[in-house]
């Protein structure tokens, strides 16, 4: 799956020139190195509603159908990631795969490999540093204690390729998974056709090598330490 994704770590107007869309809220932009879905961050994407704008939004879906905020709270903590291959079918997405999609830009995510009984971090991103493109989907969803609106977007996920089945061996029986990567030709389609099916890109495209852990002692933070190249520690086991 994915749950940990780098984003707005080059300048704005990089970000502005590669999609010719403009921040909806610049005060929001902070380099974020390492960000874990589970903490549900703010994370600038590009919406089927607002193609010209990046808009802000929190990661981990609420279907618009939800009652109450102990089930919106529950249900996001569920909806990091969803699966291609049943997009149009779990009632969670159905809607938001038909009518609100959307491009979520990040400079890289993050995998775990079994090693032995320890797992290794890898950072996992585009040739030539350039900026990737995670198809997504969004909801809007509203309150009906206050009136709040929350807008949530699910990462959508594929079986994995060859290099990622290869680092991502940690998963289970359904297989090792990786986000839908789309190639530069692909954004629009993704946003505005239904029924399109994206190929997304080759493995060729990407690099991928071990960095520090995501947490615990050994965890440098959100800081560009995290991408510097680690040794793999050698496998007691």
């Amino acid at each position: 799956m994915c749950y940990n994704i780098a984003f707005l770590t080059k300048r704005q107007k990089v970000y502005e020139k590669r999609y010719g869309a403009k921040f909806d809220q610049p005060e929001l932009i902070q380099p974020m190195y390492h960000s874990n879905g589970f903490g549900h961050p703010e994370v600038p994407v590009i919406s089927s509603d607002f193609p010209k704008e990046f808009t802000f939004m929190a990661w981990g879906l609420v279907p618009f159908w939800v009652k109450d905020q102990l089930a919106a709270e529950k249900i996001k903590q569920q909806t990091l990631n969803a699966r291609w291959e049943t997009l149009g079918e779990k009632p969670a997405f159905r809607e938001a795969y038909k009518h609100r999609r959307c491009l979520v830009p990040v400079d890289a995510f993050f995998e775990h490999q079994q090693l032995g009984k320890r797992k290794q971090a890898y950072l996992i991103k585009l040739k030539g540093d350039q900026v990737m493109t995670l198809a997504g989907v969004y909801e809007t969803w509203r309150s009906s204690l206050n009136g709040s609106v929350y807008q949530g977007f699910s990462i959508v996920t594929q079986a994995a390729q060859p290099l990622m089945e290869t680092i991502h061996n940690t998963s289970n029986e359904a297989g090792p998974r990786q986000p839908l990567i789309l190639a530069k030709e692909e954004e629009g389609k993704w946003l505005f056709e239904q029924g399109y099916m994206p190929v997304g890109i080759a493995d060729e495209d990407l690099e991928a090598y071990p960095v520090s852990p995501l947490s615990g002692k050994k965890y440098p933070g959100n800081s560009p330490k995290l991408w510097e190249r680690a040794e793999p520690e050698a496998s007691l086991f």
